[in-house]
């Protein structure tokens, strides 16, 4: 009988293999991401000539904040916070309210609708009756032109949904809700005495996809409200570099020529970008581990 001897340095060397090119992916994909970044972030201190050429891939050149005084004097920019804030947070809220019953009653394989709605919360993420019927059905709420719209229309989500169910299926057993029946439980109890104390993870997941997409949104605003007091952080933001590059603000700055006026609007336009995604930047780092916790709960497990 012959025996075969497999190298063991054969499979040191695939492993070795392996992980340099998954380092080298991870640094590809980190690069990606921070140099884009980073620009934005070198181009709104530098100088807009030296941006113009380039020049500020690595580090500041010129440093100036010119851009972020004109764009911090507008006083409509702290309402502007305020709002996306009280959007953000509401909205979150409000998202895991919704969400959580409604995935978990989808989660139930006893339930009789289970097909249905979870049929009927899939359709929208492919098929909308468009902007004007939506439109129509808030005027007719008396929606319009309230704070409540902002929150209410970007509670629920589909994907919210499908990633929450998912978690319900996979982590409570049958067997916990069987224990529970035994000793006397409804769904209702059963929901709010066990599920909720063990969903705190999911939880945090839909109310920080949900405020997320709040602070991001600026087109519900657009359509949907009237007043200025009540536009949301993106929408000051479109406003003010709008009224940068237009006749008016640039006469307010002393701007007499059109390549100056351009040269001002690209100061503000770095900056603006750096003010809109700076909150979301800071307080990143203490929600990672639940961003991380929502890709691992939406995959599907076997």
């Amino acid at each position: 009988m012959v025996t075969t001897m497999k190298n063991p340095l054969l499979g040191l060397r695939d492993d070795i293999g392996l992980k340099l090119f998954i380092a080298v992916f991870m640094v590809i994909t980190v690069a990606v991401v921070i140099v884009p970044l980073w620009f934005i972030i070198t181009a709104s201190f530098s100088d807009p000539d030296a941006v113009m050429r380039g020049e500020n891939l690595f580090w500041f050149v010129g440093f100036q904040t010119d851009g972020y005084r004109q764009i911090f004097s507008d006083p409509t920019i702290f309402s502007g916070y305020f709002n996306s804030a009280v959007y953000s947070g509401f909205g979150s809220l409000m998202g895991a309210a919704l969400v959580i019953p409604y995935a978990f009653a989808l989660s139930r394989r006893t339930f009789f609708a289970r097909r249905f709605l979870t049929i009927l919360v899939l359709i929208p993420m492919y098929f909308t009756g468009g902007l004007v019927p939506l439109y129509l059905v808030v005027r007719n709420l008396g929606l319009y032109n309230t704070r409540f719209v902002i929150i209410a229309l970007g509670s629920f989500g589909a994907w919210n949904v499908i990633i929450a169910r998912t978690y319900f299926a996979t982590t409570l057993p049958d067997e916990l809700w069987e224990a529970h029946l035994i000793d006397g439980g409804n769904y209702l109890q059963f929901f709010f005495h066990i599920v909720l104390p063990l969903s705190s993870a999911i939880i945090a997941v839909i109310m920080l996809f949900s405020g997320v997409a709040q602070w991001n949104d600026f087109f519900k605003g657009l359509i949907f409200l009237r007043e200025q007091s009540k536009w949301p952080l993106q929408l000051i933001l479109r406003d003010i570099l709008t009224r940068v590059e237009s006749s008016e603000m640039a006469m307010l700055m002393d701007v007499e020529s059109m390549d100056e006026r351009m040269r001002v609007a690209g100061i503000i336009r770095y900056g603006l970008i750096v003010v809109a995604t700076a909150p979301v930047l800071l307080i990143f780092p203490f929600l990672q581990k639940y961003l991380v916790k929502g890709v691992m709960l939406g995959a599907v497990k076997g």
